[in-house]
C-alpha cells in the first residue's frame, strides 16, 4: 500500500530535473587552501565547479584566476549554500569548522564531501548522523587515502603474506612542529 520502488523514485526524481545536473552535479568548494585546493581539483573530474568559498580576499583571487568566470565566487559559506546550482559542497576548511558546516549544508539541502577529521568530537559526530538522516542529505568523510589502488595494493600483499612475516611498523604522524602557546594576534584584513 503506498509503496514505490526505490528505482520508480529515482527515475521520478531524475525526471523532474535537467539532464545535465544528474550528469554532472553543481559543486561548491569551501576553503580552497591546501587539501581543499586538492580535493576542488579532482572534483572537476565528477561535476562542475559552479561555486567556490574562502575568507581570506588572497585565495578569492587566486581562485578566480584558477578558475576564471564560472564558479561565483563567496566569503560567506552561507551564501555559498543558499546557491540553487549547488548540488554536492566540499569542504576543506581547518578542522574546527567542519562539523559545522556539514550540519548547515544538509540542512541547505545539500550532499556533502568533507575532508577529515569530519568531527573533533563524539557529540558532533552524532549531531551529524542524526542531521543527515533527517534531510537525507549524502555525507563522505574525505579518506581518499585508503581508497587509493597503491596503498589497497600495500594493504592486500602484507595480509597475503607477500613481503613476509611483518615484524616492525613505523608510523610518523605530520609534518607540522608541536606549537602553543600562541600568541594572540588579529584577524588579517583580507580575511571576512
Amino acid at each position: 500500500m503506498g509503496f514505490i520502488p526505490p528505482v520508480t523514485f529515482g527515475r521520478t526524481l531524475a525526471a523532474s530535473m535537467p539532464r545535465h545536473r544528474i550528469e554532472r552535479p553543481g559543486i561548491g568548494a569551501i576553503g580552497l587552501r591546501y587539501q581543499g585546493t586538492v580535493i576542488t581539483e579532482k572534483a572537476r573530474e565528477y561535476g562542475d565547479i559552479v561555486a567556490v568559498c574562502d575568507v581570506d580576499r588572497h585565495v578569492r583571487e587566486q581562485a578566480r584566476a584558477s578558475f576564471g568566470s564560472t564558479p561565483k565566487i563567496f566569503e560567506n559559506y552561507v551564501e555559498l549554500l543558499a546557491a540553487k546550482d549547488v548540488d554536492v559542497v566540499l569542504i576543506g576548511t581547518p578542522d574546527h569548522w567542519h562539523s559545522k558546516m556539514v550540519i548547515d549544508a544538509c540542512r541547505a539541502g545539500k550532499d556533502v564531501y568533507c575532508e577529515k577529521p569530519l568531527t573533533l568530537t563524539i557529540d558532533e559526530g552524532k549531531k551529524i548522523r542524526d542531521v543527515a538522516a533527517s534531510s537525507k542529505q549524502v555525507v563522505q568523510v574525505g579518506s581518499w587515502q585508503r581508497s587509493d589502488q597503491r596503498f589497497r595494493q600495500a594493504v592486500e600483499m602484507v595480509r597475503a603474506g607477500r613481503i613476509g612475516k611483518l615484524q616492525t611498523v613505523e608510523v610518523v604522524l605530520g609534518k607540522n612542529e608541536v606549537g602553543g602557546p600562541f600568541e594572540r594576534v588579529s584577524v588579517p584584513k583580507h580575511f571576512n
